[in-house]
């Protein structure tokens, strides 16, 4: 029992002056390591939003191109049936929707005039991960004697066709 009580451990005094040198380069590290997170953070929320807004712009350039197309459908069928909306819904209808690739395409054709003289309108709407473009189209149109001249075609804004907003 006296073996134990003449153990001794030994515990060095430390100096203050000497670990003062790792005690001062804590705040300094700290500092550095917050603002190399703050760099990698800031890098990341730019790096989105340029990705986001590439993006944006690739569905924009997607949806005109898709309802060119709708536009282009709907003129494919105004040649062949020249009475185009009024033949009925089965060969020629007033509003039409489809889909094309990843994007939908929805078509309005009306019609005014009357006799050799009917003037036609197409509105085609191209929808691509909520972006929205708009194709106008005017065709002239005789229907005795089955001509069809393309007017106009142009990228028109959101024209408000109650039909053509609520066909998607």
């Amino acid at each position: 029992m006296r073996l134990l009580s003449t153990i001794r451990l030994r515990v060095p005094k430390m100096n203050l002056k000497e670990n003062n040198q790792g005690i001062s380069a804590l705040p300094i590290v700290l500092i550095i390591s917050s603002i190399i997170l703050e760099v990698l953070v800031s890098g990341l929320v730019v790096g989105n939003l340029l990705s986001s807004s590439l993006l944006g712009e690739q569905a924009s350039l997607e949806a005109i191109e898709i309802a060119k197309s709708g536009a282009h459908d709907a003129i494919t069928r105004v040649i062949r049936y020249v009475d185009c909306p009024d033949i009925g819904d089965q060969y020629c209808p007033g509003t039409a929707s489809s889909t094309i690739g990843n994007g939908i395409v929805c078509n309005y054709i009306g019609q005014s005039g009357s006799g050799h003289d009917l003037e036609i309108t197409i509105y085609s709407k191209g929808v691509v991960k909520r972006r929205e473009r708009y194709m106008k189209v005017l065709i002239s149109a005789d229907p005795f004697e089955s001509k069809v001249q393309v007017v106009e075609m142009k990228e028109v804004e959101n024209p408000n066709i109650e039909t053509l907003n609520n066909c998607l």
